[in-house]
């Protein structure tokens, strides 16, 4: 196969690029419409990792994976933003070009009306020839066309590498609990750092001179610097060279230093952000707090919506009580409780393991374990409405429709509940001072006694 002249390779790209302006519009809309799934997904993610894999209920023991979830969730708006700020730009250009079609002369300013010499020349400093700045805005939509799929391909890869970590992390002690399953976790993920910054300690042997001419170490560093490549970055590792290597070619190194270091700072910037956004979230305050005699915090003079079935907006995440309206007129008031993983430690201490004898039947041992189970949530729980204990709690279990979230149910007789106001409060046991209770879950409601 004869080696295609490089002036007609050339033309041919210079084709191509000249017509591939509507597949980058089709594919920018395309993007935008799919990266608008991103932050739910994010946040059905984080909600899934706290309702199920966490082990503290605590904000700060959760901090990393947190992080992780408002990075991913900061560079799904990254994302969008990148789509839709080509896909404009990229429209625009289309109109400059049916405009160039009709008047391709571009401005006239000998001809511009009301201006001086001055203003004219100003303006023709300013907007130049049309062709150059529908050139110019061309070389910008292909600019940042690339720069979207860079994004998207470094998100996809620490994505990738987070799960590792995340298996290796969180994963594996689950799997393998107690003292086994905690060294398992940390040799993998001392292998795994160390596999990932050997090449950059080759590297640096390479550059001595004593080791620069080592065939060995030349090889050994191929090697290894592939493979941590694809550890680092799975599978998008090649591409994402070819794009740095690219920029960094082509473009000066104070530009390109200067786009790295504003880019960093903008993403930092807006992942630290989104991550005190996501904290004040967790604890019930807003990042909003504009009005100096506003609420400050969520409590029994505060309507959320996520606490009642009826109001809370499709995809939000369930609090750790809900019932099923705020206006209540049955005979019995239904209360959702979640369970979250986080509980697991706290309850080992309170429900002893069921001693059952091995000559029950296999589900009837199950059914008599599922119900010393809900008497030991029943001495965990306390309920209470408008301060009045109320006791005994039947619970059982239910898994909610929204997020699927596991928990308990009971039913409460509203025979005792005033007309008007009332609050719910569930309170648990407290993980930081022995002997004493926390808020679980507070809830205020309205009953109105039907006919």
């Amino acid at each position: 196969m004869e080696k295609q002249p490089e002036t007609e390779r050339q033309t041919e790209l210079q084709q191509l690029a000249a017509n591939s302006w509507n597949l980058e519009l089709i594919i920018s809309g395309a993007a935008v419409f799919l990266a608008s799934y991103l932050p739910g997904v994010v946040e059905r993610g984080q909600h899934y990792f706290l309702n199920n894999l966490a082990m503290s209920a605590s904000p700060a023991k959760n901090a990393l994976p947190l992080l992780a979830y408002t990075f991913a969730e900061f560079v799904a708006w990254l994302l969008i933003a990148t789509f839709v700020g080509h896909f404009v730009l990229r429209a625009f250009w289309a109109g400059l070009v049916g405009l160039h079609a009709v008047y391709p002369e571009g401005i006239k300013y000998e001809n511009l009306p009301g201006q001086t010499d001055y203003t004219r020349e100003k303006a023709r400093k300013r907007f130049g020839r049309l062709d150059d700045f529908i050139l110019r805005l061309d070389r910008l939509c292909n600019q940042l066309f690339s720069f979207a799929f860079l994004v998207a391909l470094y998100s996809l890869g620490i994505s990738f590498a987070y799960l590792i970590i995340f298996f290796i992390v969180h994963l594996i002690p689950l799997w393998f609990p107690g003292e086994a399953g905690k060294i398992i976790s940390i040799a993998l993920l001392l292998l795994y750092v160390l596999a990932a910054m050997l090449p950059a300690i080759l590297v640096l042997l390479l550059r001595n001179k004593r080791f620069s001419s080592s065939r060995w170490l030349q090889r050994m560093t191929d090697v290894t610097t592939m493979l941590a490549g694809n550890m680092v970055l799975p599978l998008v590792a090649s591409p994402i060279n070819y794009l740095n290597l690219t920029y960094s070619s082509n473009v000066s190194r104070k530009r390109f230093y200067t786009v790295m270091v504003l880019g960093m700072v903008v993403l930092f910037s807006g992942v630290l952000y989104t991550y005190w956004q996501t904290m004040l979230d967790l604890s019930g305050r807003s990042t909003s707090m504009f009005h100096t005699y506003f609420a400050q915090g969520s409590g029994a003079n505060v309507l959320d919506v996520r606490r009642y079935d009826n109001l809370r907006p499709e995809g939000r995440a369930l609090p750790a009580v809900s019932i099923p309206a705020d206006v209540v007129s049955e005979l019995f008031l239904r209360v959702f409780v979640a369970y979250p993983k986080a509980l697991d430690n706290q309850l080992a201490g309170l429900c002893a393991p069921a001693a059952l004898p091995d000559s029950l039947p296999r589900r009837e041992r199950l059914h008599r374990a599922d119900s010393i189970h809900l008497e030991c949530f029943s001495r965990f729980f306390r309920v209470l409405v408008n301060d009045s204990l109320l006791s005994p709690v039947e619970w059982m279990f239910h898994q909610h429709p929204a997020e699927n979230t596991r928990g308990l149910v009971a039913y409460l007789p509203t025979r005792q509940f005033r007309v008007g106001k009332n609050v719910l409060l569930v309170q648990a046991p407290s993980e930081q001072k022995a002997d004493s209770l926390r808020v679980y879950g507070l809830v205020p409601f309205w009953f109105a006694p039907g006919d």
